[in-house]
C-alpha cells in the first residue's frame, strides 16, 4: 500500500505604487470607520444593468488594488422610522437599506461612499491525497481561497 500527500498555500499581497499623471485627486473615506484622507485614484466600471452611474471600484495610491467603492448600510428601515434622504430622491421608507451618512450633513451623497471591500483573495490553497493499493488508486484533490469578500 502507497500514501501520498501533497498541498500548497499562495499569500497575495499587492499595493498600488502610483496612479501616475491620469488619476484624480480628491478626498475620501479608506473606510466607513475613519475619517476622510487626501488621496489620488481613479474610479472602475459601473453595473451596467442597474442603470447605476456609480462605480463599482476604486484604484487607490497605497491601497490594494480595485477595491469595492459604495456606500456602508446599517440594517433596514424599522416601522416608524425614515432613512436619509439621497441628493436626487426623496427619503427612504419603511423596509428600505438604512445607509450610513458619513460626512453628516443629513443626506446620502457621492461624498458618503467608502471603500466597502476588499476583493482580492488574502491567500489560495491546495491538497492532494492518493492512496494506491495493488490495481486500486484513490484520489482527492481540494482547492480554494480564503480571506475574500464579494460584492452580491
Amino acid at each position: 500500500m502507497e500514501l501520498g500527500i501533497e498541498g500548497n498555500i499562495s499569500f497575495n499581497r499587492n499595493k498600488i505604487v502610483s496612479i501616475g499623471q491620469t488619476g484624480d485627486s480628491g478626498t475620501l473615506y479608506l473606510s466607513p470607520d475613519s475619517e476622510p484622507v487626501q488621496a489620488k485614484f481613479f474610479y472602475g466600471d459601473a453595473l451596467q444593468s442597474s442603470g447605476d452611474t456609480n462605480p463599482l471600484n476604486i484604484f487607490v495610491e497605497g491601497q490594494p488594488i480595485g477595491l469595492f467603492y459604495g456606500y456602508k448600510t446599517d440594517g433596514i428601515i424599522g416601522i416608524g422610522e425614515t432613512g436619509p434622504a439621497f441628493v436626487a430622491g426623496k427619503e427612504l421608507q419603511e423596509g428600505a437599506v438604512r445607509y450610513c451618512d458619513l460626512n453628516h450633513n443629513g443626506m446620502m451623497d457621492l461624498d458618503d461612499r467608502t471603500i466597502i471591500g476588499n476583493p482580492n483573495a488574502g491567500f489560495t490553497y491546495g491538497f492532494n491525497t492518493s492512496l494506491n493499493y495493488k490495481r486500486l488508486t484513490l484520489t482527492a484533490a481540494f482547492q480554494g481561497v480564503g480571506d475574500k469578500q464579494i460584492l452580491n
